[in-house]
């Protein structure tokens, strides 16, 4: 029986809960397969019966998956450029933040902004300026929510239905003067307004009443062809040829024209007719030569023309507003208003202007327009509106995770790197600051908020350069005490662990004067005993100086507050170490953790409170994640909360290293994007690995071995757990079956959504072999689930693949 203690050992690692369509595969080890961010999602389970050397194995396999290679990091920020006539909603001094509309950014659009509303010179009676521009509403949001369209979360501009969403003006500098007659404003007919950058003709009048009506003529291509004359022109890549078969007409002059073969109706000056292929062509004007003249009739039209017909009711009134019809249809999502005034028998124009509104709630998403979501963008002449998403900018996360079943941990990173603290445990009863023996220590005394009092061996402080509340660009340090030599002479040695770093600090303390000095980050911070005792070791210490206690600042400036003070929970606040220094507009953004108790013997962690400014932000669920939920705060910090029925959620927040902003354009015509800035580099990342448990904890808290992600050691001979797992029996020979000599196996058994990989081998000599593939597995081609390990020494000589795993 004893030989076959030496069987190998299992492993069980966790793994991502799996989509029930595709099955666990040995080649996605170790991540995704058994690490989820930078945690080891599992428990590590051995046999009391298992051979040391299946124990010495797994440990250096698990060492070799304790770092490992992140994803990219951007390095500085990352921006979006239009080339062309654009405008991005950003000034020199103020950027777009969430939660914003577009008019706070800047109101009013004009030539400077945008080259399509320059000054223009209107020739009718006579020579009437005018200027444009664009003003925006207040509706135009810059928001991270659900497109509820889509079932998408994301930052989008969004536009509320029957909302205004800007609207567009030509003012007359000095009015347009027109006599008024027969109902018609005849010295504005056939004269050209650029509106918007696009020339347009206005080719009919009508005014009676306080009632106007503008009939404009635009276009692609505009020619002047006799009659019976035959041209080809090009257009949107096809070949058009057009031929003017008629100009005539007993009262009104008509025409009529054979395009690509297909006949027109007779048309009037300012009739459009739309062909086939929905391209329109349309009359700006008839010349018909009298009898006897020796020119020929002659017509100049447009082809792919605009027709916009432009009708207000009362040029007096602006509450009055009229249709604006393009083509043949009347825009729902545009309004005109039309200003003038009667002086005697001339009509004084002041200005026209469109006023548009959503016809349905809107969301642009990054790398989309506003013309991509309106029914009529026909109605929109020649602006749009295109949202490129964020800017981006360098990140670090902050993570507030479990670590087990009763302790969480604050992952950070502070001035000396990436550290991990203990931040919670609990005993089913209280809970407390730190691990289970160690406490981390906030100081709370009432007169001196620097001093932590009373530090015992082996417990956590947190140390902050600066003083009272830190501020943008202070430096923190995680120490742990790990006692004093105290044996003899004057002085004693106290000595810290960096817990980033992991290097031991040793300081010197001057018993006769019972202090002793640390110097971190250029800041002095004072020790004293107050209780010391002759010659006692690892006495305690109360250490001052600094920052206020109960502060820390990350490598990205983010300030976070641990809050000790309420019984049986620790407080956890992440916000701007220096909002205005970092915020735009200073409004501040807080994010609120309770660690404690869930009643159920097990660590809790709930994200209570995201507040940006006097705006409380609820998390937001993720459509197609029901354990997701998400929400970014005005600095453009991102909050992930996933949840885990077996076990606390898990808070994780990408925190930019500067805010980020809307990247919102209007813009008009073609236009390009162009990325600039920002670099990106690969990062190392530190894995949290569980401690080992017994096969006998582990059945007792699990007896299916399927609740969790399980890492077991020893085969089913010597460990309890490893043969429920199999479905093995638990004494010999029945424990033995499916092992032979020589061969190390690799498996994995799923159950209830949870994976084991099970490393294991007939005798001690063929586990070690499997597990040095284990070690080394990026030098092997692990797939399906299973594979087994040849050799007749501890190093492998071959690895083949047993089965493939295939979606059902």
């Amino acid at each position: 029986m004893e030989f076959f203690k030496k069987l190998g050992g299992i492993m069980v690692m966790g793994i991502l809960m799996l989509s029930s369509v595709f099955a666990a595969s040995l080649s996605d080890y170790p991540a995704p397969l058994f690490i989820e961010d930078t945690t080891f999602d599992g428990d590590i389970v051995y046999g009391e019966n298992a051979d040391p050397s299946d124990i010495m194995g797994l440990v250096d396999a698990i060492a070799a998956i304790s770092v490992i290679e992140g994803d990219e990091i951007v390095s500085g920020s990352e921006t979006v450029s239009l080339e062309g006539d654009s405008w991005k909603a950003e000034t020199s001094s103020k950027i777009f933040e969430l939660r914003e509309n577009i008019s706070s950014i800047q109101s009013t659009l004009t030539e400077d902004e945008l080259n399509a509303l320059a000054d223009g010179t209107f020739t009718a009676k006579n020579d009437a300026d005018y200027e444009q521009e664009i003003r925006f509403s207040e509706n135009i949001l810059l928001n991270y929510e659900e497109d509820t369209d889509e079932d998408v979360v994301d930052t989008f501009l969004t536009l509320d239905n029957n909302q205004e969403i800007l609207t567009y003006t030509l003012t007359f500098t000095t009015s347009a003067e027109s006599d008024i007659e027969d109902e018609e404003l005849e010295d504005f007919e056939d004269q050209t307004l650029t509106i918007l950058g696009v020339d347009y003709t206005v080719t009919d009048t009508s005014y009676s009443n306080d009632a106007i009506e503008f009939t404009l003529m635009g276009g692609a291509l505009l020619d002047t062809l006799e009659q019976g004359a035959t041209k080809e022109y090009e257009l949107d890549g096809k070949t058009y040829e057009v031929e003017v078969t008629y100009i005539g007409g007993v009262g009104e002059s008509e025409v009529k024209f054979k395009v690509n073969g297909e006949v027109t109706d007779a048309m009037v000056e300012g009739d459009t007719y739309s062909l086939a292929d929905d391209t329109d062509i349309g009359v700006r004007e008839i010349l018909e030569e009298e009898a006897g003249e020796i020119t020929a009739d002659m017509v100049e039209f447009y082809l792919g023309a605009d027709k916009i017909v432009l009708n207000d009711g009362n040029v007096t009134d602006t509450t009055v507003r009229g249709d604006v019809d393009i083509g043949e249809d009347t825009m729902d999502e545009v309004e005109v208003d039309i200003v003038g005034s009667e002086d005697g028998t001339d009509f004084l124009l002041e200005s026209i202007s469109l006023i548009y509104k959503a016809d349905d709630d809107y969301w642009i998403g990054p790398g989309e327009k506003l013309s991509e979501k309106i029914e009529e963008p026909e109605s929109m002449i020649n602006w749009d509106i295109v949202f490129e998403g964020m800017s981006s900018a360098a990140v670090e996360m902050i993570e507030i995770v479990p670590a087990g079943d009763e302790e969480a941990e604050l992952k950070v990173n502070v001035a000396d790197g990436q550290v991990d603290i203990p931040l919670a445990y609990t005993n089913g009863t209280m809970t407390w600051p730190g691990a289970r023996d160690e406490l981390l220590v906030i100081g709370t005394n009432a007169t001196a908020l620097n001093r932590i009092d009373n530090v015992k061996q082996d417990e956590y402080v947190i140390l902050t350069t600066g003083s009272g509340v830190p501020d943008e660009g202070e430096k923190s340090y995680v120490l742990q005490y790990r006692g004093a030599d105290n044996s003899a002479g004057s002085t004693a040695t106290l000595k810290f662990k960096n817990l980033a770093s992991g290097n031991i600090i040793e300081r010197s303390f001057n018993k006769g004067i019972g202090e002793g000095k640390l110097t971190l980050g250029g800041q002095e911070f004072t020790i004293t005993a107050p209780t010391l005792v002759a010659d006692e070791d690892d006495f305690n210490i109360t250490i001052d100086g600094g920052a206020d206690q109960g502060y820390l600042v990350t490598e990205g400036d983010a300030l976070i507050t641990i809050d000790t003070t309420t019984a049986d929970q620790v407080d956890v606040s992440i916000t701007e170490s220096d909002v205005n220094g970092m915020t735009e507009s200073g409004v501040q953004s807080t994010i609120d953790v309770v660690v404690n108790d869930d009643n159920v013997d097990e660590i809790d962690i709930n994200v209570v409170n995201v507040v940006s400014g006097a705006t409380t932000l609820s998390m937001i669920n993720d459509p197609d994640d029901n354990d997701l939920q998400t929400q970014i705060t005005t600095y453009g910090a991102k909050i992930y909360v996933k949840s885990d029925d077996s076990g606390a959620d898990k808070v994780e927040i990408e925190w930019p290293k500067e805010q980020l902003s809307g990247q919102a354009f209007v813009v008009s015509g073609e236009v390009k994007s162009t990325i600039i800035g920002s670099t990106s580099t690969k990062v190392l990342k530190k894995v949290t690995i569980p401690l080992a448990k017994s096969d006998a904890e582990a059945l007792q808290k699990d007896p299916e071995m399927n609740k969790k992600n399980y890492l077991l050691v020893g085969g089913p001979c010597a460990n309890k757990a490893t043969a429920k797992v199999l479905g093995s029996e638990t004494s010999w020979p029945g424990c033995a079956a499916g092992f032979e000599e020589g061969i190390g196996r690799l498996v994995l058994v799923e159950s209830n959504d949870k994976v084991a990989m099970v490393v294991a081998g007939y005798t001690g000599l063929d586990t070690t072999r499997a597990t040095r593939v284990l070690k080394n597995y990026q030098e092997y081609t692990l797939e399906g689930s299973e594979v087994e390990v040849l050799g007749t020494t501890s190093e492998p000589s071959s690895v083949r693949s047993v089965t493939s795993n295939s979606s059902d």
